[in-house]
């Protein structure tokens, strides 16, 4: 399982194609995690309301091409999982 924390270097990447570069981010330029690792990280963004995704198929394998939502710029804004106090999947109280 992930910890939440560790979500917020995708986010800020997917962020920073969606709103400095106007496109969607695609998952195909992550080449230090596996394609298991990559789709757990999609899933639980999308999960939590911050991204949508597509599957873009390519010749040998998949990719995602990820969207942040209205929910998932202010969250950035705002500084992300760590900033908002989660650790380990559980935020803080």
């Amino acid at each position: 399982m992930i910890d939440k924390t560790q979500l917020d270097g995708p986010l800020s990447v997917i962020y920073f194609h969606n709103v400095k570069r106007n496109q969607p981010f695609d998952t195909d330029w992550i080449s230090d995690l596996s394609e298991e690792k990559i789709r757990e990280i999609v899933m639980l963004l999308e999960a939590d309301g911050y991204i949508t995704s597509r599957i873009a198929k390519k010749e040998y394998h998949e990719s995602y091409m990820c969207t942040l939502t209205n929910k998932g710029v202010q969250f950035c804004n705002a500084g992300g999982y760590k900033k908002q106090g989660y650790s380990v999947n559980v935020p803080k109280k």
